[in-house]
This record gives C-alpha cells, sequence and structure tokens, in this order.
C-alpha cells in the first residue's frame, strides 16, 4: 500500500511537471533558454520533496520510510539514476547536509523541514531550481522570476498531491 503512495507520488508530480513545463514554455520567458528536460526532471523532484514535507507535516515519522522507498522503487531502473539524485541534492540543499552520507536508494528524513513555514520552503525550493536549471550559482532578476515560478508550482502541485492522498 506505502509502495503505491509513493508511486502515486512520483506519478502526479511527473504530471504537474509536465503540465508546468507546457505552460512555461508559453507563459514564462525567462525559461525558454534553458532545457526542458532539465527543467522538468528538477521540477518532478520538487514536486516530490515538497509532498514529501507536506506528508511529514500530517503523518509524522509514521510509515516515512515506506513512503521514502516507495518512492525511490516507483522510478524504473533507467531513469532511477537520473531522478534518486536530484531528489537527494535538493534535500541535502533544503536540510544544509551532506547527500553523499546517504544510500543511493535513500531519501532521508525531511522531519527538520516540517516546521518551517510553507513561504521559506517555496522560496528555498524556488532558488535550488532556479540555480539547478540556469546553472547560475546567484540569481540575477531573470532567475529570480524562474525561482518564483518554479518554487510556488513545485508547493502548489505538492499541496494538491497531497490532498488527493
Amino acid at each position: 500500500m506505502k509502495a503505491d503512495l509513493g508511486a502515486a507520488i512520483t506519478k502526479r508530480a511527473l504530471d504537474y511537471a509536465c503540465s508546468f513545463d507546457a505552460y512555461a514554455r508559453e507563459k514564462i520567458a525567462e525559461l525558454k533558454p534553458y532545457a526542458g528536460e532539465k527543467r522538468n526532471v528538477c521540477l518532478q523532484a520538487a514536486i516530490v520533496v515538497a509532498a514529501l514535507i507536506q506528508l511529514e507535516r500530517r503523518d509524522g515519522a509514521q510509515d516515512r520510510e515506506s513512503r521514502h522507498q516507495g518512492v525511490v522503487r516507483s522510478y524504473a531502473p533507467a531513469v532511477a539514476h537520473r531522478h534518486i539524485p536530484v531528489i537527494q541534492e535538493l534535500c541535502a540543499a533544503l536540510l544544509s547536509a551532506d547527500a553523499s552520507r546517504w544510500r543511493a536508494d535513500e531519501i532521508p528524513s525531511l522531519a527538520p523541514l516540517a516546521a518551517s513555514t510553507d513561504k521559506d520552503l517555496i522560496a528555498a525550493l524556488g532558488a535550488k531550481l532556479a540555480r539547478a536549471v540556469t546553472n547560475k550559482p546567484v540569481l540575477g532578476p531573470a532567475e529570480q522570476a524562474i525561482a518564483s515560478a518554479m518554487g510556488r508550482s513545485a508547493w502548489t502541485s505538492a499541496t494538491m498531491i497531497v490532498r488527493r492522498l
């Protein structure tokens, strides 16, 4: 059952990321120069992480490990090597931790983030996404617009996923 939860999170995150990508191509000029595939992978990872944070708030440690492993197992082996490290890098950035200490198939506890405000998490997700997509360590006005749009999209998409679960 919990593996199905992970699969549902991953599938819906992909759907929302693809939906955002179609919107972004048309409405967000700042994103046009950057590769769509990388945007999609990064946004899907952010939606997954945001959903796991929200589930951590709702459910606490109960079923955390099976929830996280369900997400990991939901990726086909052919793509897991691209997606799981992005999720881990995002978790490491948000937790101010070293991702190299985690197993290749591990998503760490996000409990320390559960007490953060939505506003802070949206900003942190957005900034990390903008840096990952643009490969720019410092965010100028254009990258700030990307950060804002992607952070809000990730958090809102995750909220919708969690409400459905």
